[in-house]
């Protein structure tokens, strides 16, 4: 902060030093506290951070409270705590919350109660039938604040196992960070099967993950594994279904199992938390690259590799997917240009139902030329490629609607047998039973005629 830098040293920043040293606060601590939040210093001590101090000693009463408060948020000296805190106390003591649950929210949630929308998540837990009097009230407003479940998934949640809101906060936040920041999980899905949070994060949750995660990427196993059918098998089953199974392929795999990886597994493991983002970067770069070299190839600045068409001009697919994408000359660079007027190549953008527009990128007595100039420069053989491109384009276009006509076609056939089916069953059904009613009264007039 360069207004910290240029503050008075002896009248600005030690006397509050000198302050968080005489309520108890020890220098590493002091150092982490500043480190995190260095503008505490640029803070007034007598109208902000005084008042502050005293207002959490007036509810927390101990000194070491007041502490580890501080050391958790500083937000709670950087808000005014008579307008931001105060309020709040109050609604939960309104709505019948008692002080030692206040004190508890204090204590491990102090910045829950700087938040704006704090009566929201109040009424939130409200309509949810928490009772305000349990603690499990402070715990369901901790969820709503942390996790941003909706009132719906929070209430599924409790619905479905009552008992994971009276699991600690260590608890809950651990396996929740995991599960959502780090595996990727829905929270959603979380909710829907609560029972998660229940079970050890050590022993069940992570070697269950880590091996479904090593055969999703060896392709072993796709990812439809829902997060309940993971977890729920005994580890009997789980080993027979997904390590046993395929322990040929991957040997490792029930070191894994056992929380006994390698490092080799380990870099793959690790590397897997983040794997779609960095799929996704090597593919692009891999791409681009792909798409400079042949264009370097093409263009004559590069020998050909084996297997590619030679000549030194782009083949119609090369040349048009650059016109289709906005090529220009000025796109390639300085060389690339050069190579691309020498081989008399007009780069343009993409056709339009005018025709087809010349780039500004090309020199400028090309530029001011004649439209004949300009249709010499771009040759013939490449529009003619265009016509029948799109003549190949529209005749597969054409075939793929007579197949689209011919499975419509085939899907009302099997769909009037099936119903033909079904009329023929409800009608033998009908005529079965008329005739069991026919007897019957026959049967009915035959008793009668004989009691007569």
């Amino acid at each position: 902060m360069p207004r910290l830098l240029l503050s008075d040293a002896a009248k600005t920043l030690k006397p509050k030093l000198e302050f968080f040293n005489s309520i108890g606060l020890s220098d590493p601590d002091l150092a982490k506290v500043i480190s995190r939040d260095p503008f505490i210093l640029m803070l007034s001590l007598e109208n902000r951070i005084r008042p502050s101090i005293s207002f959490l000693k007036a509810i927390l009463r101990t000194d070491s409270d007041v502490l580890n408060v501080i050391k958790r948020t500083t937000r709670v000296l950087n808000q005014d705590p008579q307008r931001r805190i105060a309020p709040n106390i109050a609604l939960l003591r309104t709505i019948g919350v008692p002080d030692d649950n206040i004190l508890k929210l204090v204590r491990r949630y102090a910045i829950t109660l700087l938040m704006d929308r704090f009566s929201e998540i109040v009424e939130e837990a409200k309509k949810m039938k928490f009772d305000p009097s349990q603690y499990q009230f402070i715990r369901a407003i901790e969820v709503l604040k942390n996790w941003g479940w909706s009132e719906k998934e929070t209430s599924m949640a409790f619905r479905i196992q009552p008992a994971f809101m009276s699991l600690s906060e260590k608890n809950i936040m651990t396996t929740m960070e995991f599960l959502v920041n780090k595996m990727g999980y829905d929270l959603l899905q979380i909710s829907k099967t609560p029972v998660v949070l229940n079970l050890s994060l050590e022993k069940r949750i992570i070697p269950r993950i880590s091996v479904i995660k090593v055969l999703v990427l060896n392709g072993l196993v796709n990812k439809t594994h829902s997060l309940h059918s993971v977890l729920r098998l005994s580890d009997k089953v789980f080993l027979e279904k997904f390590v046993m199974k395929f322990e040929e392929k991957i040997p490792e795999l029930r070191n894994v199992f056992q929380g006994k990886m390698n490092d080799s597994v380990k870099l793959v493991f690790k590397s897997s938390l983040d794997v779609d983002t960095e799929a996704a970067k090597a593919e692009i770069k891999r791409i681009k690259e792909e798409e400079e070299l042949a264009m370097h190839e093409a263009l004559g600045l590069a020998p050909k590799r084996s297997g590619r068409p030679q000549g030194n001009r782009l083949n119609k697919h090369e040349f048009w997917e650059l016109v289709k994408r906005g090529s220009t000359a000025e796109d390639l660079g300085a060389g690339h240009a050069k190579a691309a007027h020498v081989q008399g190549l007009g780069f343009a953008r993409a056709p339009r139902s005018g025709g087809m527009e010349v780039s500004t990128s090309l020199p400028t007595s090309q530029r001011d030329a004649s439209p004949e100039r300009v249709n010499a420069i771009l040759p013939k053989p490449q529009v003619q490629n265009t016509k029948e491109e799109s003549s190949d384009d529209e005749s597969s276009w054409k075939k793929r609607k007579r197949e689209e006509r011919r499975h419509e076609k085939h899907v009302d056939k099997r769909h009037e047998k099936r119903v033909e089916r079904k009329h023929k069953k409800r009608d033998k059904r009908h005529s079965r039973d008329s005739d069991d009613k026919r007897r019957h009264r026959k049967d009915k007039e035959k008793w009668r005629h004989d009691s007569d």
